[in-house]
């Protein structure tokens, strides 16, 4: 699926049950990975004293270096290439499957998460 600059602007596409503009999704999702992204690095510093990264050097474009703009645009384009590329085929791919199968798998790896999560601990 190949999308023109008018296409984003212009076009509505069907998400879930809403119909948005492709860059209103795109521009969402790199709102969500901004914020999430910036309450990462103030929570890691605040729980470990030390900060774990610094765009500050790297990027012009940033917020108190934990926000970069060339970051937040590379996660918000691979968000935008799930959203409308990777999650439908594997929609589909999922339709295809018994659903006595799918609940048999949800329950091996929901054991198997378990266990990592005991160990871990």
């Amino acid at each position: 699926m190949i999308f023109s600059l008018k296409s984003l602007l212009t076009k509505t596409m069907k998400v879930g049950k809403l119909n948005v503009r492709p860059i209103v999704v795109f521009l969402l999702i790199m709102l969500i990975v901004s914020v999430v992204e910036y309450i990462a690095s103030v929570v890691l510093e605040l729980i470990y004293d030390k900060r774990w990264w610094d765009y500050s050097n790297a990027d012009k474009l940033h917020i108190n270096g934990r926000v970069s703009l060339r970051n937040s645009s590379i996660l918000a384009s691979l968000g935008f290439v799930f959203v409308y590329i990777v999650f439908p085929f594997l929609k589909k791919m999922c339709r295809k499957i018994h659903p006595t199968v799918m609940k048999i798998v949800a329950v091996i790896i929901a054991v198997i998460m378990g266990i990592d999560f005991i160990i871990s601990c």
